[in-house]
């Protein structure tokens, strides 16, 4: 579900107008952490978080949601650690399921043939093993927002979340699920349980930001790599030096896009 296709847009108007209709189910109270709709507001956009990622492919939901229960629990158990080496154990094993599980999906390939073509040079022939293995979209993304929520707990930056739902919605949330940009638990996790309120001002800027991140996708990124980048890449001995060089700096423009 691309962000610039109409399928993206309606799923955006649905989540957004859940997302209203419970605010105004019934009244909000203030009351700090506790206010009256907002764990089911963030229950509402993480359950839809999820539905988007499975669009793409629904058996690695799985992955995710380990990957939120793992952090979960690892800065549960950092907090609640009294000693250094158990706080050192629980990061352990958050840093150990989060980058296995990137490793293996990201670079087990990549190393795998590395290692038979070095071999290779010294005169043995091996036949590394490749996984044939599908590269979930976002994991690169996920998997470093919920370490550095980890390593945040254990520096004592930031208080362990306790509520999963908050923490649930802080790793899955869709609108920078797949893409980016990584953001930190001290900068979103403040946010979730304020009461959210609409005014022109806010929403002129919100449209606006959307309108500039379209033309930059659509204008700018699609074509540089529909006429320029994948040409290059899919072929580079048919160009010239300057030629590919461009297509480098194209690519840089068409990511920063």
């Amino acid at each position: 579900m691309l962000f610039n296709s109409l399928d993206y847009f309606a799923f955006l108007g649905l989540t957004l107008a859940g997302f209203w209709a419970i605010r105004f189910l019934g009244p909000e109270r203030d009351e700090g952490p506790r206010v009256r709709g907002a764990w089911l507001r963030l229950l509402f956009v993480f359950l839809a978080s999820c539905a988007f990622y499975m669009a793409w492919n629904w058996r690695y939901i799985g992955l995710i949601l380990f990957s939120t229960v793992l952090d979960y629990c690892a800065g549960l158990g950092i907090h609640a650690s009294r000693s250094r080496w158990a706080k050192r154990a629980w990061l352990g094993v958050s840093l150990t399921g989060n980058l296995g599980l990137l490793g293996l999906f990201k670079y087990f390939n990549f190393f795998s043939e590395a290692t038979g073509d070095a071999l290779g040079l010294f005169g043995v022939t091996i036949h590394p093993p490749v996984l044939d293995l599908l590269l979930p979209v976002g994991i690169s993304f996920y998997t470093f927002q919920t370490l550095s929520y980890t390593i945040d707990v254990y520096r004592g930056r930031i208080e362990p979340v306790r509520n999963p739902i908050d923490f649930g919605f802080y790793v899955t949330f869709f609108a920078q699920l797949v893409a980016g940009p990584i953001v930190r638990a001290s900068e979103l996790l403040p946010q979730l349980r304020r009461p959210p309120w609409l005014d022109r001002e806010r929403v002129g800027h919100a449209l606006f930001l959307i309108a500039v991140g379209l033309v930059k996708k659509v204008i700018f990124a699609d074509f540089v790599s529909v006429n320029l980048v994948d040409r290059v890449f899919s072929d580079p001995d048919r160009f010239t030096s300057a030629e590919v060089i461009l297509g480098l700096y194209a690519f840089t423009l068409q990511i920063y896009a």
